[in-house]
């Protein structure tokens, strides 16, 4: 028997804690291959399990902290609608504020062997803060589809433009997933324990 069906809750908005607009100005990014599992939550009765409970990496792997500033990050998810299957775009576009030559260097490694995952911060955290993180590309992973500077742009001082996107040949299965270790403060715990040192 399918497991798939229908809507099965309703959806009202919440006046109390209407959404807020954009996102931190920390941009988590993960090799795929560097993570070992995501624990979610099996009590949930929703259908499709949404909430990521823990991130575990393998050993002596971390997360690399991309810093930006003034919403420069740019998250979005899009449908793709298939004819026998659909799927969705996650898609990440976010600056590069420096131009150093290690700077470079990570840039054409993420270009030229780069399956990333990434996590985002809200402005909007939701009820109980289960808004507050999202996590893009864990099942197809991102790739690399932009990367370009205009050292003339003076909005951006001539940072890198990056744009992360699931691949064309691939699609994510779900929306991004919300990551919840137990409240907000736990969860940036357990994120800032993982990045590189």
């Amino acid at each position: 028997m399918s497991a798939c069906t229908g809507i099965t809750a309703s959806i009202l908005i919440n006046c109390d804690q209407p959404l807020v607009v954009g996102t931190k100005d920390i941009l988590y990014l993960i090799n795929r291959d560097d993570i070992d599992n995501i624990m979610f939550d099996s009590t949930l009765d929703s259908g499709i399990n949404q909430l990521a409970l823990s991130l575990n990496l393998i050993s002596s792997r971390y997360i690399y902290k991309i810093e930006g500033r003034n919403n420069s990050n740019e998250p979005s998810a899009v449908l793709r609608k298939g004819r026998y299957f659909d799927t969705y775009e996650h898609k990440i576009s976010f600056k590069v504020f420096g131009n150093g030559p290690e700077i470079k260097s990570q840039l054409e490694s993420m270009i030229q062997a780069g399956n990333l995952v990434a996590i985002i911060e809200n402005n909007y955290r939701g009820t109980g803060d289960a808004s507050a993180f999202e996590i893009y590309g864990y099942n197809a992973g991102l790739e690399v589809i932009e990367c370009s500077r205009v050292i003339n742009d003076n909005d951006t001082q001539g940072a890198y433009s990056i744009v992360l996107k699931t691949p064309e040949q691939q699609g994510e299965p779900h929306l991004p997933y919300s990551l919840l270790a137990g409240d907000y403060t736990a969860t940036k715990e357990m994120l800032n324990n993982l990045l590189a040192p």
